[in-house]
């Protein structure tokens, strides 16, 4: 949630140092009793077989295996969250143990967002921040970029998880899950102020992306807590968006802080002539270039041509390199071939419908609470899954997918009564 591209270089291999605590967090998880069979695993199974074969077969093709196979290692173990996750979060207690990491890292985030677009601060972040090829692989591009073309300037926000569209999926998924940890009645004075410092950071983040897909992201989050959560949840929601709104309207919307010119002119652009607007012919063409793709390129009903091969060069591996692909749908398709692309729509499917029939459950108030929470960030979720392709061609994208889809996978094992998950656990050799 704050740094998952921190790595050290150990020769040409890149090191993550997120990587290492997937792996404990993967060894750990499989200690913890399963309470029962959970849904969505199959079709995460065909998912990372899909990529095993297309990265494996892309290698051989570009006679080379070393980046293929070091992208399936990471691809792996971001799938592995999802097998994780709907272990560990088995109780109100383990979730309350991972959402308050997701809080400090959502702070984080949320701050770099709003540093890097504010030009009165940009140059300090940048300086000690970006600065860092260890902190930010594309340390020298990012620097130059907001340091010259946006000089004096607001600009787009961006944080260590990646550019403004990737940071503020992230932002706008975990919070309002956030806001269950109001139910744990220790919960100390500094983690309640930085619950509030959250409720108010993440939207105005959110905002200075000046991402459309990810400010109806923030609107259907808003919708779906008013009409679906507890109070627990509303109140600090309609907190942060009111301090933010009001911040917004006492700077002035036209102020040359923000940077809302871009939303204007982009949707005026896309309403005139829309076929003609790259951004939006970009993720429309995205749904339907696939399939005219597939009736020449058969092979791609089962096989694509992976991700490694952008870390590759002198190869002519170039499916949907000038094709729409700003989806996760398209994307997959040409890095996973069609029924793997099919499948991940199939899993989104499935985990919203997981997560509405858990939304009432008048036997566990923890476990509908939880329910109706995850919902409201998988809609936030939803716009970035639909709208872009970092999901599934970037590992830290695909890590938060998978967590997501292991926090719906859980919700069966939530809604079993208390003693049950006592019981299993006394079980336990």
């Amino acid at each position: 949630m704050s740094a998952p591209r921190l790595r050290v270089q150990l020769g040409p291999i890149p090191l993550y140092l997120i990587d290492l605590p997937l792996l404990l967090t993967a060894y750990f998880a499989m200690q913890v009793p399963k309470i029962r069979r959970l849904p969505l695993g199959g079709a995460v199974v065909v998912i990372l077989a899909a990529a095993f074969v297309s990265e494996v077969s892309a290698g051989v093709r570009m006679g080379t295996l070393s980046e293929p196979l070091y992208l399936i290692g990471r691809t792996f173990l971001a799938g592995s969250l999802f097998f994780s996750a709907r272990r560990i979060v088995n109780s109100e207690r383990a979730f309350q143990a991972v959402v308050k990491a997701a809080l400090l890292g959502a702070i984080i985030t949320s701050i770099l967002m709003i540093t890097t677009s504010l030009p009165q601060t940009r140059g300090l972040v940048l300086d000690h921040v970006f600065s860092q090829p260890y902190l930010e692989p594309a340390s020298e591009g990012v620097t130059s970029k907001y340091g010259d073309t946006y000089q004096g300037v607001a600009a787009r926000g961006r944080s260590l998880v990646g550019v403004s569209i990737l940071s503020a999926a992230f932002l706008n998924t975990i919070w309002p899950l956030l806001f269950l940890m109001r139910r744990q009645q220790s919960l100390g004075r500094a983690w309640r102020l930085l619950l509030i410092l959250a409720a108010v950071l993440i939207p105005i983040a959110v905002v200075m992306s000046y991402s459309r897909g990810a400010i109806l992201g923030l609107l259907l989050i808003i919708i779906m807590v008013l009409f679906f959560n507890t109070r627990r949840v509303r109140q600090p929601l309609v907190l942060g968006i009111g301090v933010a709104l009001l911040i917004f309207y006492w700077v002035g919307w036209d102020s040359d802080y923000f940077f809302f010119e871009r939303i204007e002119g982009s949707m005026q652009s896309a309403l005139e002539d829309p076929y003609n607007n790259i951004s939006v012919t970009e993720r429309l063409f995205a749904y339907h270039e696939p399939f005219q793709h597939l009736i020449d390129h058969p092979e791609f009903l089962f096989v694509g041509q992976g991700f490694a091969r952008s870390r590759v060069s002198g190869h002519t591996l170039t499916a949907g390199m000038d094709a729409a692909t700003h989806a996760a749908f398209a994307a997959s398709y040409y890095g996973y071939g069609l029924f793997a692309a099919l499948t991940y729509v199939v899993l989104l499917l499935r985990a919203l419908w997981t997560t509405v029939r858990h939304i009432y459950q008048p036997e566990n108030e923890f476990a509908s609470s939880y329910s109706r929470a995850l919902f409201a960030g998988m809609m936030g979720f939803l716009s970035w899954f639909l709208l872009g392709h970092a999901a599934v061609s970037q590992p830290r994208g695909a890590m938060l997918l998978f967590l997501v889809f292991g926090l719906v996978a859980a919700q069966p094992g939530l809604s079993v009564l208390p003693k049950a998950v006592k019981r299993a656990q006394e079980r336990r050799p």
